[in-house]
């Protein structure tokens, strides 16, 4: 959503010197058919009823140059908009800002467990690890999913944040941001039990509940002849649900498992995506030279670190108290994190970028361009996949 830098007339005064114009837009909605398909209310909220589609208020003071924009959009809905930007032109400025988005991936999904969007998932009506042969969970199966009510499967994505810029001098500018973004609902995640003979596929929902925060500043300058930018920014990804448990309705029973009786596997356990960081620094420089043939140089620095140090779970979450799994004995040795190399991710990868280059027009229509670009790599992610219990 854009503003305009100049308000348009007619406009009020106030006794301050104030000049400002507002204007809304207010009606309703309404909708019928099949005003619940997915398709229909991915990203925006058209549900019937009252319908404030834009708010909108604009203000200046000539003799100052203060300045104030608000505007707002389906209030009160899923699809939600809001905007405040106030300051004083060409000294500094505020911009602080919220909306939310929906995003609906089926509304025809049936569940067979309750728990949906949360870290634990139970099965309704249904034996964890199946009934006992094949026939017999195909069976129970059939007859819970007819049995299911449809749900939906949806996420809401809210974010909000602040920037604020800043005219220092006619050369220096300066600035500062910061957003968060929270994600929350549930959405199709496929899952597979086992395989090769025994158990299958099986489609459930995967709990959602995210915030990534943002952050960057920097400073800018600009004389005519040189140009400089430096620049700061990061993020920071953090999920409340670290792991999340899903029971299995599926019986497995399959060669590999010698020993193992079918129903041992009860649930399943996943570790959700990983809390990690971003960060990254530039600098950009770049002169002028018109004595040195017309030309200008100009050097760019750059460097990036991501990381997540995630701990790890095990393959299993389940007691195992015999058998074989692909001939390697199944008793205490793959339901704790013994089993893994190491118990945390310790992923990290570094980047450095350094780009200089010097461009000269020595005559008309004749240009040269030398360059030097250096960029590095440095992934310390490593991990071996073994079981030193075996």
């Amino acid at each position: 959503y854009g503003y305009d830098n100049a308000l348009e007339p007619p406009r009020r005064k106030s006794g301050d010197g104030w000049e400002y114009r507002t204007e809304v837009e207010l009606g309703g909605i309404g909708s019928r058919g099949d005003d619940a398909n997915p398709f229909y209310r991915r990203y925006r909220d058209l549900d019937s009823g009252l319908y404030l589609h834009h708010l909108t208020v604009r203000a200046d003071k000539p003799k100052d140059g203060s300045f104030f924009d608000a505007d707002a959009g389906s209030v009160a809905r899923d699809d939600q908009f809001y905007t405040l930007v106030f300051g004083r032109y060409n000294a500094w400025k505020v911009r602080a800002y919220f909306n939310e988005t929906p995003s609906v991936s089926t509304n025809t999904f049936r569940s067979l467990w309750s728990g949906v969007g949360t870290g634990y998932q139970s099965l309704n009506g249904l034996t964890p690890g199946g009934a006992g042969t094949a026939a017999a969970t195909q069976s129970a199966l059939a007859a819970a999913i007819l049995a299911a009510p449809t749900s939906e499967l949806a996420i809401t994505r809210k974010k909000g944040g602040l920037r604020a810029d800043f005219t220092l001098s006619e050369s220096w500018k300066a600035y500062a941001a910061f957003a968060s973004e929270r994600k929350e609902g549930a959405g199709p995640y496929a899952l597979i039990f086992g395989g090769g003979g025994g158990g299958g596929n099986i489609e459930a929902a995967e709990p959602i509940d995210w915030t990534t925060n943002e952050f960057r500043g920097g400073v800018q300058y600009f004389d005519g002849v040189n140009s400089f930018n430096l620049g700061v920014e990061g993020s920071l990804f953090r999920n409340d649900l670290d792991t999340f448990t899903i029971e299995n309705p599926l019986t497995i029973s399959v060669n590999t498992l010698q020993g193992v009786p079918a129903g041992t596997f009860r649930a399943a356990t996943f570790d959700s995506y990983p809390e990690n960081e971003f960060y990254k620094v530039k600098g950009e420089y770049a002169r002028s030279l018109p004595q040195l043939m017309n030309g200008r140089f100009s050097a760019v620095v750059a460097a990036t670190r991501s990381s997540q140090d995630d701990v790890l779970i095990a393959p299993t979450a389940l007691p195992l108290t015999g058998g074989t799994i692909n001939g390697v004995s199944a008793a205490n040795t793959w339901n704790t994190t013994d089993a893994l190399w190491k118990k945390n991710a310790g992923a990290e990868i570094e980047t450095r970028r350094v780009n200089l280059s010097l461009a000269l027009n020595p005559a008309r229509n004749v240009g040269a361009r030398l360059a030097w670009r250096h960029y590095e790599t440095d992934n310390a992610m490593e991990y071996i996949a073994c079981n030193p219990l075996t």
